[in-house]
């Protein structure tokens, strides 16, 4: 009895370390599998076949549309343009009155030192006198109190003397039919057209002359109209474009005691 207790012990025991051993190599095989799996990082499992529509059309929905996109670009472009040409104008603006300013210092500065020097010049067919100051030639000094502002003026005009500082378009003032032409500039001629009846204008020629205006005509000219422009018995002229350049500005002058 001892004996079959034994034995029935012993066989369980070996069934026992089998069923054990069994346990082990089943476990111990998908381990090392999984291992090799996540040091690769790359999940074992295989992919599901893709419907061949879905390889060969794609959700139109999600797609951007093209054609919406245009407009949307165009008006980007511009709009930065427009910025663009915006600070152009402001930072030219700001040039040209520096520049204008420097040069009205050294030309006032000039007039000063040779001050009635000369005998006033009254013959009407008489050149004006000519100064150079750092490569321009000037025949005088305007100066617009109401507006505050003191301008050389060129000799001759030209588009690009004009992004400098005024300029005598034709006459003198020895003849009584001067006309000078300033750039649409804020710092230049732009707020020609505030000024009003009775402005006192005044012109100082090279030599160190004076010459007094006032504001006696304010007009709007078309920019082709070039009879149009020196028409009328006015002593002097000054004159500007509009914003969009269709038209010009004109101030008529008279002599003061003339």
């Amino acid at each position: 009895m001892r004996f079959a207790k034994h034995r029935n012990k012993k066989i369980e025991e070996q069934q026992g370390a089998a069923r054990g051993s069994n346990r082990g190599a089943t476990s111990s095989a998908p381990a090392s599998s999984v291992g090799r799996s996540a040091s690769c990082g790359v999940a074992s499992v295989s992919p599901e076949p893709r419907d061949e529509d879905d390889l060969n059309v794609g959700d139109w929905s999600a797609r951007p549309n093209r054609k919406g996109l245009v407009p949307l670009v165009l008006g980007a472009v511009l709009i930065i343009a427009a910025l663009g040409l915006v600070a152009y104008n402001l930072i030219d603006d700001y040039r040209a009155g520096r520049e204008a300013s420097a040069a009205a210092a050294q030309l006032s500065q000039s007039i000063e030192q040779q001050s009635n020097e000369t005998a006033p010049i009254i013959d009407p067919d008489a050149s004006m006198p000519v100064r150079e100051v750092d490569g321009h030639e000037f025949i005088g000094l305007l100066e617009i109190p109401d507006l505050g502002l003191a301008l050389p003026v060129q000799n001759a005009w030209s588009e690009q003397a004009a992004r400098f500082s005024p300029c005598r378009y034709e006459g003198t003032v020895y003849a009584g039919n001067m006309i000078i032409a300033g750039h649409n500039y804020r710092t230049h001629f732009r707020h020609l057209k505030d000024l009003e009846m009775g402005a006192e204008v005044r012109f100082t020629d090279v030599t160190g002359h004076v010459y007094e205006y006032r504001v006696t005509g304010l007009e709007t000219i078309d920019g082709y109209d070039v009879e149009g422009m020196r028409s009328g018995d006015w002593d002097l002229t000054l004159f500007t474009c509009t914003w969009n350049s269709v038209s010009r500005v004109t101030v008529r002058c008279t002599l003061v005691g003339a």
